[in-house]
């Protein structure tokens, strides 16, 4: 369910609320959906947008997600300023996940923190992440635009934290743009990920594989099309 004000001298909210979908019926507990499992999510954000400027602050909580009782946050922040040709902005970010227990925690297969064994399946306590990133675009003639993102993730912290495990990492992606119409564009990318020794951190999607054992570096190069409708 979703609600998007109008904008008003450049400000516009929205708000964002999921509702417990994933609730199990009545007597179907597991380890996936432990006792008292009853996930939902609220989501809001106040934007701000003229022609040379954008800024953003957004917040986002999760209750059961990853511990029965318990939720996980997150809040972000970042803006952008355009100056003729040349585009930078400034984005961050910080994630909390509370955790409360082995009778609590949602089971392995669902919890990516226990796959990457940053906490143990039975862990108590917090686990915090925070990262940055820098972005940067150049207009190269009437249809080109190049591109450079450097993005970097603290060391995870916290009492739930297994010793050692999902330490920080930076990203670096530079790419290149060319609009065949209003609507599309054509790209080219590059990019690569350098884990500290600990690292798991890995792509999104076509994920190479980096827990738990960490400390891989993946990369890759995409080329596409996008086309907005």
């Amino acid at each position: 369910l979703q609600y998007w004000s109008p904008a008003v001298d450049g400000f516009t909210a929205k708000l964002a609320y999921s509702p417990n979908e994933e609730r199990p019926a009545s007597g179907t507990i597991t380890a996936t959906t432990p006792a008292g499992y009853n996930p939902s999510l609220v989501s809001l954000s106040i934007t701000y947008a003229s022609q040379r400027l954008y800024g953003y602050l957004g917040y986002e909580r999760h209750n059961d997600y990853t511990s029965v009782g318990n939720y996980d946050y997150a809040v972000n922040a970042g803006g952008s300023l355009t100056m003729g040709a040349l585009k930078v902005g400034v984005l961050g970010e910080q994630i909390r996940y509370r955790f409360g227990g082995a009778a609590q925690n949602v089971a392995p297969l669902d919890n990516p923190f226990v796959i990457a064994d940053a906490v143990a399946a039975g862990a108590t306590g917090e686990l915090t992440l925070s990262s940055w990133a820098v972005f940067s675009q150049y207009a190269v003639g009437p249809n080109g635009h190049l591109r450079a993102v450097y993005e970097h993730a603290s060391d995870a912290t916290g009492s739930a934290l297994t010793t050692g495990a999902l330490t920080g990492a930076t990203k670096l992606t530079l790419g290149y743009g060319y609009t065949l119409s209003a609507q599309t564009e054509a790209y080219v990318v590059y990019t690569r990920i350098n884990n500290s020794a600990n690292g798991t951190y890995d792509f999104t999607t076509n994920q190479i594989g980096t827990a738990p054992t960490g400390g891989g570096d993946p990369r890759g190069i995409g080329v596409g099309m996008s086309y907005d409708f």
